[in-house]
């Protein structure tokens, strides 16, 4: 869906410099609480909507503005915590957008990267990356995700949601 690329792009340079920021100067127990705690309270969001993330939804401009607004809290939110925030992306895009969960996944990827850089440069700079488990988490990445994106393509986006579910529940 090339028409949210640019901007998901721009709301996710901004929200991911501010949240790498925010990294650098708040405890991480207190997050890992308040992601628990945010994942548990949207999962019935996902179960209450069967066609949440599998239909596509035209949606109106307002609605399309609000949602620029909750992605850019979701990219500051991934910058300083990605643990649940692929969750909370999926559900702002399918959501907020009405994507289906396979096209959310595709628009995402090139604002994700940029986004992703943005915050690696602010971590740099703050001298908090080791670039030998770097490269190789790099790797793994690169190696999963053609894997995943072939399996998740090939059984749909009923079978992703399903799973989503399951790996937030455990």
């Amino acid at each position: 869906i090339w028409n949210l690329v640019v901007p998901l792009t721009i709301i996710g340079i901004i929200g991911s410099i501010i949240g790498a920021n925010i990294l650098i100067r708040v405890n991480e127990g207190i997050l890992s609480k308040i992601i628990g705690i945010v994942l548990l309270l949207l999962l019935p969001l996902i179960f209450l909507r069967k066609n949440v993330g599998i239909v596509r939804v035209a949606i109106s401009k307002t609605r399309r503005m609000f949602s620029h607004f909750w992605y850019f809290l979701v990219e500051i939110w991934s910058a300083f915590f990605p643990p649940g925030s692929g969750f909370l992306g999926m559900f702002v895009m399918t959501k907020g957008y009405g994507l289906t969960i396979l096209q959310q996944k595709g628009t995402k990827r090139i604002p994700g990267l940029i986004a992703g850089i943005s915050a690696s440069v602010i971590f740099f700079m703050a001298g908090l990356i080791d670039f030998k488990i770097g490269f190789v988490l790099i790797f793994g990445s690169l190696i999963g995700s053609h894997f995943g994106s072939h399996v998740a393509i090939k059984k749909g986006d009923d079978w992703v949601k399903s799973l989503m579910v399951l790996m937030i529940v455990i």
